[in-house]
């Protein structure tokens, strides 16, 4: 059966200063994964002492992701205007880059007390990063100005989408194409289950209650 799952958004503001993290992307992308579940983390505590409710889940598992492009050491995050789009997709012509994906995994055990208030412990906390070499063919001015016209390079990191039509212009992946999608799933699969494993026996298969 598919895992039940909610979305979270978190308020963390991605605002540090990526200049002093020049070639050193993966430490960035972690920080942020970490920062990001941390505060979705306490979201969902908070929740559950405002609706002093039943605990819906006796194991939950919190997963925060953050991705960034690295070319030449620098770190290229959303393009600001169309004019820094273009160029930057210009300046994949030809080219190899680095797209750098942190996860952070936090793992909590639920449970309450006699008077029903939540009690949540954290019980694993996992931060890792994935790289992934992509090549772009070469671009034109035209082609370039036609893909952003689509508006799709200006919500993505590096200000482009692998799973759209930027597609057409990739000559290579090298590593997890699902990494450049924005979360390595094959690498996190693994290590969340292997991070929930411990607990799973502790609870009652009739319950449901995984989460």
């Amino acid at each position: 059966d598919m895992v039940p799952f909610t979305v979270i958004a978190s308020d963390f503001k991605e605002d540090f200063d990526t200049s002093k993290y020049h070639g050193k992307a993966k430490d960035l992308v972690r920080e942020y994964a970490k920062l990001k579940a941390l505060d979705v983390k306490e979201k969902y505590i908070s929740g559950l002492k405002q609706n002093q409710k039943e605990i819906p889940a006796k194991l939950v598992l919190i997963i925060g992701c953050d991705t960034v492009v690295e070319q030449d050491g620098v770190i290229l995050e959303k393009p600001t205007c169309e004019s820094e789009a273009k160029a930057r997709l210009l300046s994949y012509s030809n080219r190899s880059h680095s797209v750098i994906s942190g996860v952070s995994l936090l793992c909590l055990g639920c449970s309450s007390d006699d008077a029903g208030v939540p009690i949540v412990n954290l019980i694993h906390e996992e931060t890792f990063s994935n790289e992934t070499k992509v090549t772009f063919a070469e671009l034109n001015e035209e082609l370039v100005e036609a893909y952003i016209q689509t508006g799709e390079p200006m919500d993505k990191a590096g200000g482009y989408g692998i799973q759209g039509f930027a597609a057409s212009m990739i000559r290579m992946v090298e590593g997890c194409y699902y990494n450049v999608v924005g979360l390595p799933v094959q690498q996190t699969s693994a290590l969340a289950y292997k991070a929930l494993l411990p607990y799973l026996d502790k609870l009652d298969p009739e319950s449901g209650e995984r989460n």
